[in-house]
C-alpha cells in the first residue's frame, strides 16, 4: 500500500476498507492535515495553527479520535497536556 499523505487520501482509504461513507467536517480535515507528519502536537500547538474557537478544535479532535484517525498520548514532560498524533 502506498503512503497516505493527506486527509482526503486517509478518508478514501478508510471508506474503501470499511465500506462506509465517512463524512468529516472541514475543521476535522484541517486538523488531520496539521497532524499529517505524525509528530505529536498539543492542543495549543494545533490551536495556534488555525484561527478557530477552542471549542471547534476540541470538537474536531474528538471526532477524529472517535473515527480512529488520531490518538491521544500522555505527555510525560507536562502531565497537564496531552499529545495528539495520527494513528
Amino acid at each position: 500500500m502506498a503512503a497516505i499523505t493527506n486527509a482526503n487520501e486517509v478518508l478514501a482509504a478508510i471508506n474503501q476498507t470499511a465500506g462506509k461513507d465517512t463524512k468529516l467536517p472541514s475543521s476535522a480535515k484541517s486538523v488531520l492535515d496539521i497532524l499529517e507528519d505524525h509528530e505529536p502536537r498539543t492542543f495549543s500547538d494545533i490551536s495556534d495553527r488555525v484561527n478557530w474557537a477552542p471549542r471547534t478544535v476540541r470538537n474536531a479532535l474528538r471526532r477524529l479520535i472517535d473515527e480512529g484517525l488520531i490518538v491521544r498520548k500522555f505527555n510525560f514532560q507536562d502531565a497537564r497536556q496531552v499529545f495528539y498524533m495520527r494513528a
